[in-house]
């Protein structure tokens, strides 16, 4: 790896990224919310899938219209999945789920 470059910061920031994931798994498990911390997971990683296509062509840089579907994709599924349909979720677990309890409650 060459200190600087583009590959580099991608590195560091899917690092950053994967430390995240499993310390959500990790902390979702330990206070007794594994339902709360697999949606989230689930729900954020639908938009990661647009993300990494984006990325892929907007490196190979042959087709900017495929760039620019894959980027208005990372939109509306980002702003699907995690404004409109991960509180539905989450209600629907805190609340219509009579063996949820959360730790601190």
């Amino acid at each position: 790896m060459i200190h600087g470059t583009k590959i580099e910061l991608k590195y560091w920031e899917y690092l950053l990224h994967h430390f995240l994931a499993v310390s959500l798994l990790y902390f979702s498990t330990i206070y007794n919310c594994e339902s709360i911390g697999i949606v989230v997971l689930v729900l954020h990683d639908i938009s990661d899938i647009f993300l990494a296509y984006g990325r892929t062509y907007a490196d190979i840089g042959k087709n900017k219209i495929l760039v620019y579907i894959s980027f208005s994709a990372i939109q509306i599924s980002w702003l699907y999945t995690r404004v409109y349909v991960f509180p539905i979720k989450i209600y629907d677990i805190i609340v219509n789920h009579p063996g949820f309890s959360l730790y601190w409650y």
